[in-house]
């Protein structure tokens, strides 16, 4: 479409779209399509996701691409560092770092996202004992991340709402990342209006 907005997806877990086919069923394809039907301009979405990455490495993964001409990041951490269990000081230093370079690196109008980590135990495999310690751990990260986000004026903390998708064994379903993506791109069209 003309003037498309420029987006930015940028993480793991939720951003690696585990569980469907491509990044079309996942939450990014999601977040297009809404943003275009909410604001009538066409929608350009770039999708760095990598699975194994956790927040240490973070600014290390976007050093060489150059972030000034997005007009909206949504960044997802925390499935991997609450699963290894990552030291608080270790997050907090990290995702600052994270957050500031974003920031900096960003046009003034730029609006960058950073969604809380969602339930581990949603995910089937993760069900268990391990899981709930891991969940106990990604709302730690999430209280310090939030915490992050409110010394930022131009960064938004979100938190996902619980989806009503049907159980399923599979990591990630259709149903459950349309509504994720729906959710950011309501969050997400007035600032870009603006």
């Amino acid at each position: 479409g003309l003037n498309p907005d420029r987006v930015l997806f940028f993480g793991n877990g939720l951003a690696s779209g585990w569980g469907v086919a491509s990044h079309e069923l996942a939450v990014p394809g999601e977040l297009a399509r809404s943003l275009s039907a909410i604001t009538g301009r066409g929608v350009d979405i770039d999708v760095s996701a990598h699975v194994d990455l956790k927040v240490a490495g973070a600014v290390r993964a976007l050093e060489e691409r150059e972030l000034s001409g997005y007009d909206a990041i949504v960044v997802i951490f925390g499935a991997g560092d609450a699963l290894s269990l990552t030291p608080r000081a270790k997050w907090r230093a990290s995702m600052r770092a994270l957050i500031e370079m974003l920031a900096d690196r960003t046009s003034a109008s730029a609006r960058i996202v950073v969604v809380a980590q969602s339930s581990i135990r949603a995910v089937p495999p993760f069900d268990n004992l391990f899981g709930r310690v891991a969940n106990s751990h990604a709302a730690t990260l999430n209280a310090i991340t939030r915490e992050l986000c409110e010394a930022q004026p131009k960064v938004e903390y979100l938190t996902l709402p619980p989806t009503t998708a049907p159980a399923t064994d599979r990591l990630g379903t259709p149903e459950r990342y349309r509504a994720f993506g729906r959710f950011i791109a309501l969050q997400l069209a007035s600032h870009l209006d603006d």
